[in-house]
This record gives structure tokens, C-alpha cells and sequence, in this order.
């Protein structure tokens, strides 16, 4: 056989053998159960794309890291997500999840660059960046991490809503920002219960209420075993509460217990309690760092 013809057959084998190669790359790629069509499994109890038929409680895995190309489907069903320390991003545009009436676990995760443009209408408030809860749904976060997450509205990492529950323990939440109230976590209508956690860097704009933690009507809120630096907002630089609607007086109450508050600043400096929806604290405040309702209850 001549050199030419040999050449020839050896280029065509290597051809071949790449085609083979990318198709095989092709097929294993196209199979993976993605985690949009994982939660629409999980809400539907059904198969979806690569993914088996959803559960009454379902698992999500996590075995690298995630950056969105597009929002994720809310959930309405229940579902836990284990991070093992991977990250999730929204690429600064997009929002990580909406819980709408379900109910999300997740652990051993960190919730990056997510990013919403809702602003508050006629549907009622809007916000969280990372997360945003209505219709009553429930958030549990373990041993988790919220950083650089925004909100042109509320709470630039979680906005809780619609009488929704968040519990938070051991996690942290460093630089995010809101453009409304809230600059970590913003509550309206809901109850919540953040234990052994941190809040560093989190911000609003200088006219908006809780760098941190902003408290809105109809809120129960426990803070205990946490820390807070250099948050800073118009209103209470760390922890604002407000207690106010068009129709009248709706009650929140705010406890802090064992909570240090350092280097936190607000643009307005608040006096010491005012009657109205109590607030409680383990260890002495700065005036300037929490706002207290402005109405009696």
C-alpha cells in the first residue's frame, strides 16, 4: 500500500474516531437532569426531561458549582437542596429562586450574584435577590452563605412575604445590597427565626430602613446567637423595623437576644424605645442602630 493511501486511511480513522468522540460528549451532556427541569420534576411529580418523577420530598445534589443562564422555575413543591459547598450564581441578572406556596431547604451552600429588578406595584411589595418567598411558603437555611446579591427592592437577599417562614442557622450574610428596605433580609407579613448567623458589609441606599434586617408589618422575628458589622442604612444600620400600612396599625414584634452590633451606620440617628411593637436585645445597643416603630400598637 503507497504512503498516500496509507496517510489517507489514517486521517480518516482519526476522523471518524473524533466524529465518535463529540457525538458520545453530545449524548452525555444531553442526559444530565438538569436542576430547572429538576424542580419542575419536583413540582409536578412527574419525569421531566432527564429527570425521574418527583417525590413528595425531593433531594437536589449539587456536585458542582452552578452559574444561571435564565431564571429557574419557582417551586411550589418541597424540596432540599444539599450545596456541598458549591456555589450557585445569578450572574448578577437573575434571581436564584422563588419559593411560591412550597418549601425549600438548603444546605452547605453559597448563593452568589443574584439579582432581581422587581420593584413594589400594585401586587404588593417585591425583592430578594437570592430568594423570594410568598403565599405562605417556608425557607430553612443551614450552614449557608449569601454574598453580592441585589434587589432593586426589598431585601437584596431574601424578601419574605405573603405570611412565609424563614429559619436560618449558622450562615452568613456579607455585602449584599437593596435599593428599598432590607439590605440582607426583608420581612412583610412572615416570621422568622435566625440563630448563629452573621450579617457583613449588607447595605441600602441612605433614605431606606435596615442595613441588615429590615422588619415590616404583620412580622414575628427572633435574632439570638448573631452578629452584625458594618452594615449600614438610612434608618438603623443594622435592624430597622417599621410598623405602618394605609388601612392603620399592624403589630410586629422584633426580639434580639445575645446579638453584637459593631461598626453598623445609619444616616439617621434614633432614640432609645418608643412605645409600639417591642424590642428586646441581650446586650446594650446603639440608638443609631436599630429604628424603632415610629407608631404605638
Amino acid at each position: 500500500m503507497s504512503a498516500i493511501r496509507l496517510n489517507r486511511r489514517t486521517r480518516l480513522i482519526m476522523l471518524i474516531a473524533v466524529a465518535a468522540l463529540f457525538a458520545g460528549t453530545e449524548t452525555a451532556q444531553a442526559s444530565v437532569c438538569t436542576l430547572a427541569d429538576h424542580i419542575k420534576s419536583a413540582n409536578t411529580n412527574t419525569a421531566v426531561g432527564f429527570c425521574p418523577a418527583g417525590t413528595s420530598h425531593d433531594v437536589i445534589t449539587l456536585t458542582e458549582d452552578i452559574t444561571l443562564a435564565e431564571p429557574l422555575p419557582p417551586i411550589i413543591g418541597t424540596i432540599t437542596v444539599e450545596g456541598g459547598g458549591h456555589t450557585i450564581s445569578g450572574d448578577g441578572q437573575f434571581r436564584i429562586f422563588e419559593v411560591n406556596g412550597g418549601n425549600l431547604t438548603i444546605n452547605s451552600l453559597t448563593i452568589a450574584d443574584g439579582r432581581t429588578s422587581e420593584s413594589s406595584g400594585r401586587a404588593g411589595p417585591a425583592g430578594g435577590g437570592a430568594i423570594m418567598l410568598r403565599n405562605r411558603a417556608g425557607l430553612v437555611v443551614n450552614n449557608s452563605h449569601f454574598l453580592k446579591n441585589s434587589s432593586a427592592a426589598y431585601g437584596g437577599a431574601i424578601f419574605v412575604s405573603g405570611r412565609s417562614q424563614l429559619t436560618v442557622h449558622n450562615s452568613s450574610f456579607s455585602n449584599n445590597r437593596a435599593d428599598g428596605d432590607g439590605g440582607a433580609i426583608a420581612f412583610w407579613y412572615g416570621k422568622g427565626d435566625i440563630s448563629r448567623s452573621s450579617f457583613v458589609g449588607n447595605s441600602t441606599r441612605s433614605q431606606q430602613i435596615g442595613g441588615a434586617i429590615f422588619v415590616g408589618i404583620g412580622v414575628e422575628l427572633d435574632v439570638t446567637n448573631s452578629t452584625f458589622n458594618g452594615n449600614s442604612g438610612g434608618q438603623g444600620g443594622a435592624v430597622g423595623t417599621e410598623v405602618w400600612t394605609p388601612g392603620g396599625i399592624v403589630p410586629s414584634k422584633t426580639t434580639l437576644t445575645h446579638v453584637t452590633m459593631n461598626f453598623n451606620e445609619a444616616g439617621e440617628s434614633v432614640t432609645a424605645a418608643s412605645s409600639g411593637s417591642p424590642v428586646s436585645a441581650g446586650a446594650p445597643q446603639e440608638s443609631s442602630l436599630i429604628k424603632f416603630p415610629r407608631f404605638s400598637c
